[in-house]
């Protein structure tokens, strides 16, 4: 019986969203390259965010807005009835598009950790964990 690896334990305890886990997990076993992980992570969660609120092709920032807008009865997917708890998981949201997303889908980068790279899918997880409990609005 072989022991696992502590990176394969990390992905296994922290990332329960399946298709977050399939498209990451290689990514994070890896030596390096760990900007890789950020751009795949958000990428799920834009294409997420798309497809639960019915969006077509859009520029993600503009996605974000649309499907989560920071009023509560605009938003297409509504996280909350109050309206400061959801702007806040839109400026969420809108803060990693605009912080990682387009940064790392533009440019490379060897800044990033192992650490680093699971954390932020830690992070990512219970944001998909959130959108799938949004309820959907006409």
């Amino acid at each position: 019986l072989r022991k696992k690896s502590p990176p394969s334990l990390a992905i296994e305890y922290l990332i329960q969203d399946q298709e977050l886990r399939d498209r990451c997990g290689d990514l994070l076993k890896a030596k390096r390259n760990f900007d890789r992980v950020f751009r795949e992570a958000t990428t799920i969660m834009d294409d997420r965010i798309k497809k639960l609120a019915g969006l077509g092709r859009m520029k993600p920032l503009d996605a974000v807005g649309k499907a989560l807008n920071p009023d509560p009865q605009k938003a297409i997917l509504k996280v909350s009835d109050e309206k400061y708890e959801q702007d806040g998981f839109y400026s969420i949201c809108k803060g990693l598009v605009l912080a990682f997303r387009d940064t790392t889908h533009h440019k490379i980068s060897d800044q990033f950790s192992r650490e680093d790279a699971l954390k932020f899918c830690g992070f990512i997880d219970a944001l998909l964990t959130v959108l799938g409990k949004a309820k959907k609005q006409p």
